[in-house]
Parts: structure tokens; C-alpha cells; sequence
């Protein structure tokens, strides 16, 4: 760790992707691994001569990192493993360690962990995902993400009522993706909760398919929010309402993904020709989205 980002490519070997990313990013919760410059000592790399460097925001790392110039450090935890805020119990982990905990506080402050990235191959490469959402990163970056395999993308699908747009949206991920992910969907404004996909979107759905599509309506919930690491909404009004709710970071318009669309319209009371159109724009957004990360 490093107090200042004036100093990260005197350890860190630069690259555009790099200079990117601490531009928008650092000081901040997110943990850079590359190249290590030449003058790093080898116990500080692996085996890829690789080290990992971060910029903290918060005080404590910040004064001790300037009292030492440089703070070297491991995660307080064994790796994939869930972080905890009790001395005691990290000190478990390490119990095979010399590990000293100095002072009388036992319990810390429960924050997020840092996201740690790589940049590869012009990829950017998540290895934890943690307080920076790495979606967040794609727009900024235009970098393609790459996640671990056995990590489980959470996505939700949000539109008005959660009998048309969201479902279908959340109906054509599980369908077509061979990906790890968990899906869902749901309304901001559920007038009547349970109730079924819209008439003619089930036409639709059962023509092209064959297949009865079962599906009941939910109301968004901050639990919801929480759970996703991605929200993809059909309009502006729903990126608003979820991002006062808790979604900054987090809530992008599915019709990003469809060059020819501000928002995705709804089709409420439109005729089935419209639907159709609805029908079309969502799925060739879901699939471009879909297309935008790879898994390892």
C-alpha cells in the first residue's frame, strides 16, 4: 500500500489501462496487480513477477503507510475466503503464523473489501469483487471484464410492473447464456403483486418457444438492490428510483447494449406489433450484454 498514486509506477510497470484505472479510481477501494517494476525486491512478487498495490482513502493505512513510506501487507483473510472484522477470528486463519495483534480493539468497523483487478491481454481480469463494481469499471473503461468461472454473476432485470419487459429480459439470460449467472427480475411499481406476464407477451414467448412462460411479479426491495452485482433498467425513472434506493455503481439502461435505443419502450396497452418491436429490441440487448464478459 502507497499513500500517494504519484508514486505507483515506481512499483507498478505502466500501461494505458493502468493510467486509466488510477485516474478515475485511486485513492480508493480498488487493489491494482501487474508487472512489478525492476526495482522490487523478489519477496515482495509471485512467481509472474507480479505485485499488487493499492492507494487507501482511509486514515488509519494513510498515516501508518507515511510514518513507513510504504506499508506491505497481506488481506486479512486466506484467499476466497469470507473477510471478517474480528481480530480474533483473523488471527485464526493464521494460526500457523507469528502473527502480533496490537491494541485493545477486537471488533472493526465491517467495511466491503477492495476490488482487485489485473489488466491481460487488454482484459480487465476480476479477481475479488468488493466495493468497486466492476460493471461500473466497463463504463468508465470500456475494458471487457473477465470473471472466475466459478464466481456467479448476479444479475436483475427492472421495468415498471414486472409483467412484460423485466421478465422477458430475465427469461432470455437464463435461456441463451452459458454462463455462470443468477438472474432475476422485478417491478418499481407493482399495482397488483403475483401477477402474471402480460397477455401478449405470452403469445410471443409461447409462439417463438413453445413454452409456457409461469411467472409472478415482484416489487423491487432493498434486499434485491443488494444482491446484484449488475441492474439493468428499461428507462431512466427506473435507473433513478433504483439508484436512490441504494443501486449507484450498480444500475445501467439495458438499451446501452442497443445502439439504436435511448430507452426501451413500455408496451402497455400498445398493440402486439409493438410488443413484437419490445419483444426484439430486449433480446438483442440481453444477448449483447451478455456478450460483454467473458468467464475463466
Amino acid at each position: 500500500m502507497i499513500y500517494n498514486k504519484s508514486i505507483l509506477f515506481s512499483i507498478l510497470k505502466k500501461s494505458p489501462e493502468n493510467l486509466l484505472l488510477t485516474s478515475i479510481y485511486l485513492p480508493g477501494a480498488i487493489t491494482i496487480v501487474g508487472k512489478a517494476c525492476e526495482n522490487i525486491p523478489k519477496y515482495l512478487k509471485d512467481y509472474k513477477n507480479r505485485i499488487a498495490v493499492r492507494v487507501p482513502k482511509e486514515p488509519t493505512p494513510i498515516h501508518l503507510i507515511k510514518a513507513f513510506r510504504y506499508l506491505v501487507s497481506t488481506s486479512a483473510n486466506i484467499s476466497d475466503s469470507e473477510s471478517s472484522n474480528n481480530i480474533n477470528n483473523i488471527a485464526d486463519q493464521f494460526e500457523n503464523s507469528r502473527l502480533y495483534v496490537l491494541g485493545e480493539t477486537t471488533i472493526l468497523k465491517k467495511n466491503i473489501s477492495s476490488t482487485v483487478v489485473e489488466i491481460e491481454r487488454g482484459k480487465l481480469i476480476i479477481h475479488r469483487i468488493g466495493n468497486i463494481n466492476p460493471f461500473d469499471i466497463y463504463y468508465r473503461t470500456n475494458l471487457r471484464l473477465q470473471f472466475k468461472k466459478k464466481y456467479q454473476v448476479k444479475i436483475l432485470f427492472v421495468c415498471s410492473g414486472n409483467t412484460c419487459r423485466s421478465p422477458v429480459a430475465a427469461f432470455i439470460a437464463k435461456k441463451y447464456s452459458t454462463k455462470n449467472i443468477s438472474v432475476k427480475s422485478a417491478g418499481i411499481n407493482i399495482k397488483i403483486p403475483n401477477s402474471p406476464l402480460s397477455e401478449n407477451m405470452d403469445k410471443i414467448i409461447q409462439n417463438k418457444y413453445n413454452k409456457e412462460f409461469l411467472h409472478q411479479s415482484s416489487q423491487i426491495s432493498e434486499n434485491m438492490i443488494y444482491w446484484a452485482d449488475i441492474i439493468l433498467v428499461m428507462e431512466k425513472e427506473h435507473k433513478d428510483m433504483v439508484i436512490k434506493n441504494g443501486g449507484l455503481y450498480k444500475t445501467f439502461l439495458l438499451s446501452n447494449y442497443d445502439n439504436e435505443n435511448n430507452e426501451i419502450p413500455d408496451p402497455w396497452e400498445k398493440d402486439l406489433n409493438f410488443y413484437k418491436k419490445t419483444f426484439n429490441i430486449i433480446k438483442n440487448s440481453v444477448e449483447n450484454f451478455l456478450d460483454s464478459f467473458d468467464q475463466y
